[in-house]
């Protein structure tokens, strides 16, 4: 009878033990039904235009209406340039590139505020 009620006792022990695991190994379901994305799968935050003015940090963006984007030292400014070939690359750009009537795209990670943008990167596109 010891030998029944010990294989009993292991039996119970090893489903616990099986139900345990599949139970951690499960996600929570708030990380199956997330609406948000990682950082890093979420689309970009970009306001599209073309430059009205240039002012020290800032650009003054005709997207309907006027939206400034402030720059900083981190911020990337970069020209797309199209080669002979058709391929399309960037480069390295200054503030002074920037010219009335360029089409740019200002990328930002944090929501504007009353109509400003504080730029992560800068693009010229045309």
């Amino acid at each position: 009878m010891n030998n029944k009620k010990f294989a009993g006792i292991i039996g119970i022990l090893a489903i616990l033990l099986a139900a345990a695991f599949m139970l951690s190994s499960k996600k929570p379901s708030s990380e199956n039904n997330n609406p948000q994305q990682s950082a890093q799968t979420q689309m970009p935050k970009f306001v599209l235009g073309s430059v009205v003015r240039v002012d020290g940090d800032k650009i003054f963006l005709n997207s309907e209406g006027e939206k400034t984007i402030i720059t900083s030292s981190s911020t990337k400014l970069v020209k797309q340039v199209e080669a002979k070939d058709g391929t399309i690359s960037l480069i390295e750009s200054k503030l002074t590139d920037f010219k009335p009537g360029d089409e740019i795209v200002a990328y930002y990670s944090a929501d504007p505020v009353d109509g400003q943008y504080q730029a992560t990167k800068v693009q010229v596109i045309n």
